[in-house]
């Protein structure tokens, strides 16, 4: 039996990244070169049905059968063996027998193996040809539970699964495990949004669709890019009381029908655990004032970073600081109905201080202190409720996998963000005082893309967002 405060744990395309980094290592420790790797999968056969379950006769079922010609009408009474779709404990129950079964694998065979449910993913040295899967298979032929023939991928150093496709070739020389979208999975996903915006109708039933179609598709993305274009999604499948193809639907597709066309391959460096460089230190705040209802003086914002960048060879690291302001027509694509702009503006900081010195971040690992949490936790999660803030976080996503940045965030305290001063700088002092605090500080750069083009009333589509910014995004991408 199971209970349903059991939990379960599953593997994703980075097991084989994990193997590689294992094989490189132990080779590296050896001092031979890394093997050459190669990846294979095998299903279960009819999953569900062979896992017995403690309560057979619930089991049962009764269906009545209509009369005819040649019978009266009857009940009807079917037995299915196993474990039944749809009910909570089913998965729990059932995924205790593969995992069972990867730990004799790994325990009486040393196979890199690990599963999804009833998916096996397994790791192997080409050098051992074939003879981990036929082992792996031999095991459940034993416990009368064999593969699934027609479903069974030879080990290899490409195949797919998990959603994805899976390359092992390159570990050997290039130390990179690479892992790409398969393209008539965002096809799919691109035809039932068109179709639902035809029909003017997205029920929450085909949005959860698309929605879990997503979610495999982006998974082989670097970061969170495109998890909050997926807002309205989850939107229309838990909230939403009207199931026509709404503008925030518009915009998202014209996002996705942009990406997924030009999706990357993500490249995963497993030649080494950590970086050698030390992290970039990042600071970000912002301050706002609201209007003021004598219209004496409009919404006015500051933007303000702080980042300390080490030397790789020691000595002190280098100190940058910089202040920006936005007003009037700058802060117009925000959102009108909002009292305050603090979150829009916290965030607009954190993205701003990346496209200000692309060049210091280039596929660098940074921590990033912000003292608003609502920002902190829209940049983390790749997703915010607000549709501006959203347009902002899928911003900086595509950014950070254009420069290939490592971002840790951390909330700290107002009074201890070193970033509070140049997001003040208009105010008497302020300025004066963090030069005090920091005198070898030095004045950054500043570069904020025009914040229409992150936003519903502006432009839509990934490719004039990413012209907005410029060409340069592509020479430090490339």
């Amino acid at each position: 039996m199971a209970t349903t405060h059991e939990t379960i744990s599953c593997i994703t395309f980075e097991f084989a990244a994990d193997v590689a980094v294992v094989a490189r290592s132990r080779a590296s420790a050896l001092g031979v070169p890394c093997p050459r790797l190669t990846i294979g999968f095998d299903d279960l056969t009819a999953a569900y049905r062979f896992v017995p379950c403690s309560q057979p006769q619930y089991t049962v079922f009764c269906v009545w059968r209509p009369a005819s010609a040649t019978c009266p009408g009857c009940p009807v009474f079917y037995y299915v063996p196993g474990h039944n779709f749809g009910m909570a404990a089913a998965v729990l129950n059932f995924n205790r027998f593969p995992k069972l079964m990867v730990a004799m694998s790994r325990s009486l065979m040393a196979l890199a193996v690990d599963q999804y449910f009833d998916d096996y993913m397994l790791v192997d040295y080409d050098g051992a040809g074939q003879s981990g899967q036929h082992a792996l298979s031999a095991l459940h032929d034993l416990v009368g539970r064999p593969f699934d023939k027609d479903k069974h991928q030879s080990l290899a150093p490409c195949n797919t699964g998990l959603g994805v496709i899976i390359d092992v070739s390159s570990v050997h020389d290039d130390g990179v495990l690479i892992v790409r979208s398969k393209w008539h999975r965002c096809l799919s996903v691109l035809l039932m949004l068109r179709e639902a915006r035809a029909a003017n109708f997205l029920p929450p039933g085909t949005a959860s669709t698309i929605h879990g179609k997503l979610g495999f598709i982006l998974s082989a993305a670097y970061g969170r890019v495109g998890k909050a274009a997926a807002q309205p999604l989850v939107q229309r499948v838990w909230h939403d009381t009207d199931y026509s193809f709404t503008l925030a639907l518009e915009h998202m597709l014209a996002f996705f029908e942009a990406l997924l066309p030009k999706l990357p391959a993500l490249t995963i460096d497993v030649s080494s655990v950590y970086s050698a460089d030390p992290p970039v230190v990042v600071y970000t705040d912002a301050s706002f004032r609201p209007a003021a209802a004598d219209g004496s003086h409009g919404s006015v914002a500051e933007l303000g970073y702080h980042v300390l960048v080490p030397f790789s060879a020691g000595g002190d690291p280098t100190i940058l600081y910089q202040s920006c302001r936005l007003e009037g027509e700058s802060l117009r694509p925000f959102s009108a109905t909002s009292r305050t702009l603090i979150m829009q503006c916290e965030i607009a900081a954190a993205t701003w201080v990346y496209f200000s010195a692309p060049h210091i971040f280039k596929s660098r690992r940074v921590i990033h202190f912000i003292d608003n949490t609502g920002a902190l936790s829209a940049l983390l999660h790749g997703y915010a409720r607000k549709l501006d803030c959203a347009r902002m976080v899928n911003s900086f996503h595509l950014l950070a996998a254009a420069l290939e940045l490592q971002v840790y965030f951390e909330w700290v305290p107002s009074l201890a963000n070193a970033a509070d001063l140049p997001s003040r700088a208009s105010e008497p002092g302020a300025m004066d005082t963090y030069r005090k605090l920091f005198p070898s500080s030095a004045l950054g750069s500043s570069f904020l893309p025009p914040l229409d083009a992150w936003l519903p009333g502006g432009l839509s589509s990934l490719e004039s967002v990413l012209d907005s910014y410029g060409s340069w995004i592509h020479s430090f991408s490339g």
